[in-house]
């Protein structure tokens, strides 16, 4: 038994759950000042995305996780006993420990926010399904436990990528709770519903939060045992490169060796980077829509927050050619009119995959061109232009593409400086009056970095 891993992971999670009822009455309980001077859901959610993604990466990287592994879920350990990485005697423990953690850090956590945390705002941060009910909660769970899953197994089984896995593991879990915790309230962990069910005494729906989880990552370790056989999978731990000590049945020493061996093959020509992380901040330019009644509705500008992850699929010297997925989040979109049954604003979501052209990939400056096509989610305030309160939908979603282009700026040998525009074309939101035409354009100027990493 390896005890002093079991209560390394029951404390990890506990932290995670300190940090959430934290971030949840920050930003949800109507005392909160921060509450108070932030009134839109989604720009609440894009910060709780951003505050527990960064809780998941250090605590990943943490002494502790370095050495347990970081799990701090039953569904990872399950998924990677599955796989053979760990014994059932371990992920017995590992479990154990992680309920004790998850129910321990919400006490800790009530003990000392008191009444704020049990406020019906803030729940216990529990995870809960949305309006569209208990079965498509249960499919989301679904999903995103096998997509995360999906990215652990791929990263930390590749030499050029298994030190981005927690960072990889954060932004993914930001943009899960940025995007979908309005339907199931993103959880991906029995553990972390149970600490808060328990003291919030929600037991009628636990079951899809049991149930959905491990059946997500368990589907993704089948499919990653079948297509690149168990033999690829190195060890349990989400990150490796550290001396701490391994309880798995680890060979993590073959993936060092093989990415020994490829540094010393490597010819002495300037590699191209195989993937590519766009980070940047931007601003919607504003727009105009005509009313089909009278009367036209206009968008201000709007700040805008962008993701771009891509990895090139083929190219030479000239040009390559890149399969990206760009991610875009409009926070508040404020809109003026004279129609004032109008919603006063709207924030915005665009995750559009699709294909980038780089010209001179190696150069110091390398222009592109990009269109993607994908999905658009609207989100519309709840108050009027008058005042009053809007009976329209809060949420709507659509197809969406993209078209654009910049140009990319290497100052050091993994950053680069990136700036460009784009049109991100979708349908209308729900503005409480109909506007003519079919199509809503976004087009945003942005700059920022790009990290490249993974030679090829």
């Amino acid at each position: 038994m390896h005890k002093t891993e079991y209560l390394m992971e029951a404390a990890l999670l506990g932290l995670f759950m300190m940090s959430a009822c934290a971030f949840g009455v920050l930003l949800e309980h109507g005392g909160s000042p921060v509450r108070q001077a932030i009134e839109n859901d989604f720009v609440r959610r894009v910060l709780m995305g951003l505050a527990m993604g960064c809780t998941s990466l250090l605590l990943v990287l943490s002494p502790m996780g370095k050495r347990s592994g970081a799990h701090f879920n039953p569904a990872v350990t399950l998924a990677f006993l599955r796989l053979g990485k760990i014994t059932g005697k371990d992920a017995a423990g590992y479990i154990a420990g992680q309920f004790v953690g998850g129910v321990t850090g919400v006490a800790l956590s009530w003990a000392v926010l008191s009444r704020a945390l049990a406020d019906p705002s803030v729940n216990f941060v529990a995870t809960v399904p949305g309006a569209q009910g208990a079965w498509v909660a249960f499919v989301a769970e679904v999903v995103i436990s096998f997509g995360m899953m999906t990215m652990v197994l791929q990263t930390s089984n590749r030499r050029r990528l298994a030190r981005f896995t927690p960072l990889l593991a954060g932004v993914l879990l930001a943009t899960y709770i940025t995007v979908e915790a309005p339907v199931s309230g993103t959880s991906m962990n029995p553990a972390r519903t149970f600490g808060s069910a328990v003291p919030a005494g929600l037991w009628s729906l636990l079951w899809i939060y049991f149930l959905a989880p491990p059946v997500g990552m368990l589907v993704a370790a089948e499919v990653y045992a079948r297509t690149r056989g168990l033999h690829q999978v190195f060890c349990a731990k989400l990150h490796h490169a550290n001396a701490a000590r391994c309880i798995f049945r680890c060979n993590y020493g073959q993936l060092a060796a093989i990415a020994m061996l490829v540094v010393m093959m490597a010819s002495t020509g300037r590699a191209q980077s195989r993937h590519e992380l766009g980070l940047m901040l931007g601003s919607a330019l504003p727009a105009s829509r005509t009313l089909t009644a009278s009367g036209q509705v206009d968008f201000a500008s709007g700040m805008t927050l962008l993701a771009n992850y891509g990895v090139r699929l083929t190219g030479g010297k000239a040009a390559a050619i890149y399969f990206e997925v760009p991610f875009l989040a409009t926070p508040q979109h404020s809109l003026t009119s004279s129609q004032r049954t109008i919603t006063r604003d709207i924030a915005t979501l665009y995750l559009t995959p699709g294909i980038r052209v780089k010209l001179a990939p190696g150069a110091r400056v390398s222009p592109y061109v990009a269109a993607g096509g994908g999905y658009a989610l609207f989100e519309q305030s709840r108050e009027l232009l008058s005042g009053g309160t809007s009976s329209v939908a809060r949420h709507k979603s659509s197809g969406a593409f993209d078209f654009g282009g910049g140009v990319d700026v290497r100052f050091w040998r993994f950053v680069s400086l990136r700036g460009e525009v784009r049109d991100y074309v979708s349908g209308n939101p729900l503005f409480g009056l109909p506007v003519s035409g079919s199509a809503q354009h976004n087009v945003v100027v942005a700059g920022g970095i790009v990290l490249n990493f993974g030679k090829k």
